[in-house]
């Protein structure tokens, strides 16, 4: 009986598409989120990190852990899919259902260059054939830009701190979008002010030490009924 639109949209961009509308905004909010610039090499994108972020991503390489970069498809989303589903269930956030994601592997009938592409990171990490942590991620891209959409991670208890498959999981996602000519990596989302009693802190924590550069958007809400 109804629907709500909620778009991200910049300050540059706002006006002119809501003074071209039929419609008018009900509401607007305003969200803030965490840009990272792209660079060609790989070296001047891992000095640009933060040291903590070095100090991680070298310990964990020097463990073994396997990463992949894939097209996703609806093979890959039979482990994704429940791994974030009960993910997200001991965190307190929804997801959308299967359905949603397995329409992300259809092919669009048209094509043009802002025609999103989806790409599944997994990393993993194991030892005497038994997995001590697993990190997959699910990435957009369109145009020139990347975005972070969905991601979980599940690790034993006794597994090192300093050992993350996240972080190496995100990193695959930045030198492979880096590799395809994209210009930025959107981490969705980021609280400027989050506070350690805060369930987000910590993952607001982990993705300033990319050294992304935080934007805000400006966040309308449409109507429909």
């Amino acid at each position: 009986h109804s629907l709500s639109l909620r778009p991200r949209w910049t300050d540059s961009t706002v006006r002119n598409r809501l003074s071209i509308l039929p419609i008018e905004a009900a509401e607007q909010c305003f969200a803030d989120t965490l840009i990272l610039k792209l660079r060609s090499s790989k070296a001047e994108q891992f000095e640009a990190l933060s040291h903590r972020m070095q100090r991680t991503l070298s310990r964990s390489w020097e463990s073994p852990i396997q990463t992949k970069w894939e097209k996703l498809s609806s093979s890959l989303l039979r482990q994704f899919v429940p791994g974030i589903t009960a993910f997200s269930s001991t965190r307190g956030f929804a997801i959308p259902p299967l359905t949603w994601f397995q329409a992300l592997t259809q092919e669009p009938k048209i094509q043009s260059p802002w025609t999103p592409s989806f790409w599944l990171v997994t990393s993993e990490k194991q030892e005497k054939s038994v997995t001590q942590a697993l990190t997959q991620i699910l990435i957009c891209q369109m145009g020139k830009e990347a975005h972070y959409l969905f991601g979980y991670e599940n690790r034993l208890p006794g597994l090192r701190s300093a050992i993350s498959t996240s972080a190496t999981a995100h990193w695959e996602a930045i030198t492979q979008c880096a590799r395809m000519g994209i210009e930025t990596y959107d981490f969705n989302g980021y609280m400027k002010e989050s506070q350690p009693e805060d369930p987000y802190f910590g993952v607001c924590e982990f993705k300033k030490q990319f050294a992304g550069e935080i934007v805000r958007y400006v966040v309308p809400e449409f109507r429909i009924q």
